[in-house]
């Protein structure tokens, strides 16, 4: 049975602390790369902050583009997380799950407005990191829309 408990985040807290799941970034960040949609869902009603990174850059949100995580990534964007936002080397979701060859995860970006055309510092994009990866399906759903153009 799913509860609500949107407007009280200390019920939400308990509910994680009754799944045996910590309340902090760290466990916030392993329950995203996990898929682990239920506790994610708990963490967003408790009040997390999603601006918690791992030690190599990666946000939320950028942890369950690579995993192909839709559901969870449809969670952080109901919770406002801007579907274009970077790392500090201009790296965004968009090239993160392109280079992983998650198709559905790049449809739900570029649904959302996700910016195909968005340069790393290194010079990357979406489409040459799929082409990079031989990602056939990502590399015509970036074409499709004007990647490359």
């Amino acid at each position: 049975m799913v509860t609500n408990y949107k407007g009280n985040p200390e019920a939400a807290r308990t509910a994680l602390e009754q799944m045996n799941i910590s309340y902090d970034d760290d466990t916030f960040l392993k329950c995203v790369e996990e898929g682990n949609t239920r506790a994610v869902e708990l963490f967003l009603e408790a009040g997390i902050k999603l601006d918690a990174k791992t030690m190599y850059d990666a946000n939320a949100f950028m942890l369950a583009a690579h995993n192909g995580h839709v559901d969870i990534l449809k969670l952080l964007l109901s919770a406002g997380v801007d579907v274009n936002e970077s790392s500090e080397d201009g790296v965004t979701a968009l090239m993160v799950a392109a280079h992983a060859g998650h198709a559905g995860v790049v449809e739900l970006l570029l649904s959302r407005g996700a910016n195909v055309h968005a340069v790393s510092s290194s010079g990357l994009t979406a489409l040459l990191l799929a082409e990079d990866n031989r990602c056939t399906d990502v590399i015509q759903l970036l074409k499709n829309i004007g990647a490359g153009e």
